[in-house]
């Protein structure tokens, strides 16, 4: 299996938009100054659920919002998050992306807003294998989408927990022992694991290297253009 970060420019060459998730906000408050996905992911085979930020001329309350295409209003929900800031959640249920992602066997991990790139966004990947990723990248490049792949790794089957490691990650969090402060100390995890503490020290440092790499992986690589 393989975790693969690529740049996705979503403005295509072939059908210009700005982004057709943008389009589907039913709300109107004013002059909206700009619109961008900060994040988004695929639902199942035809759709795509997004989350926008709304910049807007001037300061609006939430609950004074038009709705001006009622018949879409369930598929978004707005909140205020700043003097003219708002975040969208909302719902495509004809998205061409979701389509290409299912359809090449891939899995989306993240898709996130690139401000050095205009309608620039990162994507991870889960693959399980190369094919599926060349499959992927040549629909999208038919379709007009811009794409340049940032880094590709293979998902290095040691960073998978033993029994044992698993046991006492579980034991360790369930017991607040990465809480600030801890919930419990060492020599404690050590009674109820019925280990020495040297062992259970090795056992989470082991564990927490793995969850780390794990990590690390699949946000491997950034993005310039």
């Amino acid at each position: 299996m393989q975790i693969v970060k690529m740049l996705v420019d979503r403005h295509t060459r072939k059908s210009p938009e700005n982004c057709i998730c943008c389009e589907l906000l039913p709300v109107n408050i004013g002059k909206i100054t700009r619109t961008e996905v900060v994040r988004c992911s695929s639902i199942d085979c035809n759709s795509g659920y997004s989350l926008i930020r709304i910049t807007s001329d001037a300061e609006h309350n939430v609950d004074k919002f038009i709705w001006s295409k009622p018949e879409t209003a369930e598929k978004c929900s707005v909140v205020k998050i700043g003097y003219n800031q708002y975040l969208a959640a909302v719902t495509n249920n004809n998205c061409r992306l979701a389509r290409f992602i299912t359809e090449s066997g891939c899995f989306m991990t993240s898709a996130t807003f690139n401000p050095k790139v205009n309608y620039g966004y990162i994507w991870t990947l889960l693959s399980p294998n190369s094919t599926c990723i060349t499959n992927l990248t040549d629909k999208m490049r038919d379709a007009g989408y811009i794409i340049r792949k940032v880094s590709s790794k293979n998902l290095n089957m040691d960073l998978t927990l033993t029994e044992k490691q698993d046991e006492a990650l579980k034991c360790a969090f369930d017991a607040g022992y990465y809480d600030v402060p801890k919930g419990v100390r060492t020599e404690d995890l050590c009674k109820t694991l019925g280990r020495s503490k040297s062992t259970v020290s090795v056992m989470l440092r082991d564990a927490e290297k793995k969850v780390i790499g794990l990590y690390l992986g699949l946000n491997i690589g950034s993005a310039s253009r």
